[in-house]
């Protein structure tokens, strides 16, 4: 790229031929006219990059031992507490003890012979805020005759705080108060505060706007967004350095004319970049798109196709898979999000179930259910119910995860959804994979039927104290009436 400085430009006919290439560089700068390369930085992945700007300080804020860092990612708030330059004529001694004063509760002692606590920490706090300013910043220097160009996010314009010393303060004024109101409000009982019923009209969008822009809606949200604590480096680490050379390196060429992208598809990739942002393979619940799953990691693809699908096979999964992910990557990482049952992958119940009592219950009768299945006997709803106390609709809402009911059984049993893979096996890998499963669910058949010995050992201690419990009520009542 070629940055033109004035409205003249430079000709290379002008060039005198043998001539020294300082002194002509020289002739260029002090007319004003010369060419440079222009490289426009690559931001770093899930990196943003910003200027952090202090008041005046005589000493640099970045050579403090105790410098630390967080910050508020969606309302773009950021906190740096650093110690005070105590050295300087500037500094007001006395206002520092003050300050720690209020901080401590005011609970220091007037006869103390102790030398008086001072605070020599200070806390900044600045933010970033949008604007739809057509003008955009980058940080720009010079290396080698080329000019690089960083594009900046935004600015932080940190501002000494005190906030947190003013909510000390009021809190610890509030427990005074509170604890000599404390007789006060014994005495006079305040009476039933009456009942108002209020119904609101619907939020109009213009309502809803002023509400946004308002100070108190800015509040809640600055509240609600969690801290996220930073790491600062030097630049002198060997981190800054690699993040420096990340972005100094350019970034890739466009395509030319001919291979120009179609519209269509980049307004494609952009949707599907923004709702992969919005992807958390966490949740269990949420809908998956399956064109969406080809631009994430392989073991992340894996992931999401297993929680989509739920049940699915092998050939199948990699029909939905990207071209890179092969059926051996596959079967490398399926194993850490389902289990397999005669040779079909189903999810783990571990991932649908997490929690308390109850939903251990659901995970050991979904697993005892995959257990029957494997070993080839009948799956019925009733026995499930019978051995785990659960609801119909529990058991439904487990059994619908991977089954379906046979047509062909009068017992209203259970089968798989998908037909067993006969082709599953054919490979090494494939057969330890095998081998290693049906390993698991012996051992989960085990793990089961302790469950269920404890379960039972439990109903009837339960019962027996209950039985005893009435024994001595009738005890008491027939000596009662001896009497």
């Amino acid at each position: 790229m070629i940055m033109r400085v004035d409205d003249v430009e430079m000709k290379e006919s002008d060039e005198v031929e043998g001539e020294d290439p300082v002194v002509s560089e020289k002739k260029e700068l002090n007319s004003g006219n010369f060419q440079f390369d222009v490289v426009v930085c690559k931001t770093a992945i899930n990196g943003e990059l910003y200027r952090v700007q202090y008041p005046t300080r005589k000493t640099d804020p970045y050579a403090s031992k105790r410098l630390r860092a967080r910050f508020k990612r969606s309302v773009k708030m950021l906190e740096m507490k650093m110690l005070a330059d105590t050295q300087t004529s500037s500094f007001d001694r006395g206002k520092a003890e003050h300050l720690a004063s209020i901080l401590s509760g005011g609970r220091a002692l007037a006869g103390s012979l102790a030398a008086p606590r001072m605070l020599d920490e200070e806390t900044y706090v600045g933010r970033c805020f949008q604007s739809s300013s057509p003008i955009h910043y980058a940080l720009g220097f010079f290396i080698d005759r080329v000019l690089y160009l960083c594009p900046m996010k935004g600015t932080f314009e940190m501002r000494r705080s005190i906030a947190y010393i003013n909510e000390r303060g009021k809190g610890n004024t509030t427990v005074d108060a509170d604890a000599g109101e404390v007789e006060s409000d014994s005495e006079q009982a305040p009476g039933p505060a009456p009942i108002r019923v209020r119904f609101l009209r619907p939020e109009t969008e213009k309502q809803k706007k002023r509400r946004e822009e308002s100070s108190l809606h800015r509040s809640k949200l600055i509240e609600q967004d969690p801290w996220i604590p930073l790491e600062i480096h030097s630049q002198m680490e060997s981190v800054s350095r690699e993040k420096r050379d990340a972005l100094l390196a350019p970034r890739e060429q466009r395509k030319s004319i001919a291979e120009a992208p179609d519209p269509e598809n980049l307004i494609e990739e952009a949707i599907i970049g923004e709702k992969l942002a919005q992807l958390d393979l966490e949740k269990c619940d949420q809908l998956i798109s399956l064109r969406r799953i080809r631009h994430l990691p392989d073991v992340e693809q894996v992931h999401a196709l297993i929680i989509k699908a739920r049940i699915i096979t092998t050939p199948e999964a990699v029909r939905y898979l990207s071209e890179d992910t092969t059926r051996d990557v596959f079967v490398m990482h399926v194993r850490d999000f389902a289990h397999m049952v005669c040779g079909v992958w189903v999810i783990k119940s571990e991932m649908l179930y997490q929690g308390d009592d109850h939903q251990t219950a659901l995970r050991s009768a979904r697993d005892l259910a995959l257990c029957l299945i494997t070993s080839g006997l009948p799956v019925r709803r009733s026995d499930l119910r019978r051995a785990f106390g659960l609801s119909i609709a529990d058991l439904d809402a487990i059994l619908s995860t991977f089954a379906k009911v046979d047509p062909n059984c009068q017992e209203r049993g259970w089968i798989l959804r998908v037909e067993p893979d006969i082709t599953f096996g054919r490979s090494k890998l494939e057969l330890d994979v095998m081998v290693s499963e049906r390993r698991y669910w012996h051992k989960r058949w085990e793990q089961i039927h302790r469950y269920l010995s404890a379960q039972e050992a439990k109903v009837k201690a339960t019962a027996s104290r209950h039985r005893s419990s009435s024994r001595s009520v009738v005890f008491l009542s027939f000596l009662f009436h001896v009497k």
